[in-house]
């Protein structure tokens, strides 16, 4: 008669230590665990891993320079709605570049500068597809060429100030009418 002992697969083993380590570990490793230990076990993974993180400097990673960008390169839109009648107001700064607009008879789209010696550039079509054009090398503060020239149109405004890193492109559009009396929306790259 055969020996009734006999020699199981290290599978079987395996999965035999592993279930009495279920059952057990607990007891093993201090009892059941609970909301204090889970936290403490916490803290001191965080410890160890990131040793010189705290939650207060995260507190200031909004106003950081660089905060939404990629490369260097921040993206951004506006989208101007007004009533008949609205003055001039800014609706954006991008490095540099403002953009403002008015409602006074119909959309009216400016690009101008926050600094001295700025180059500005536009071109555009309006709804009959002609093109529109605007440019002002030399731009200084307060001083703005027309994107859409007073009609209806899209396109695109080009910026530099003459210091590196300070350039900003961007696309355009107005519609009168629309959502509201006057609109204007984009978009724009700035870094």
């Amino acid at each position: 008669m055969k020996s009734m002992i006999r020699r199981q697969s290290p599978a079987l083993v395996i999965a035999i230590i592993a279930l009495i380590a279920a059952f057990g570990g607990s007891a093993l490793a201090g009892g059941p665990i609970n909301k204090k230990k889970a936290k403490k076990i916490a803290n001191n993974v965080v410890t160890q891993r990131a040793p010189g993180l705290s939650v207060a400097h995260a507190k200031t990673a909004d106003s950081a320079t660089n905060a939404g960008r990629v490369n260097g390169i921040a993206a951004a839109k506006f989208d101007y709605r007004a009533s008949t009648g609205a003055g001039t107001t800014t609706i954006g700064t991008f490095d540099g570049l403002v953009l403002q607009a008015d409602c006074l008879a119909g959309t009216d789209l400016f690009a101008g500068t926050s600094v001295n010696n700025a180059n500005l550039k536009s071109q555009g079509l309006d709804e009959g597809a002609n093109p529109l054009e605007d440019d002002f090398d030399g731009a200084n503060t307060g001083e703005t060429i027309d994107l859409n020239q007073s009609t209806e149109a899209s396109g695109t405004v080009v910026y530099n100030n003459n210091s590196p890193g300070n350039v900003a492109t961007g696309t355009w559009g107005t519609e009168d009418n629309e959502f509201s009396d006057c609109n204007a929306w984009g978009t724009v790259l700035s870094g």
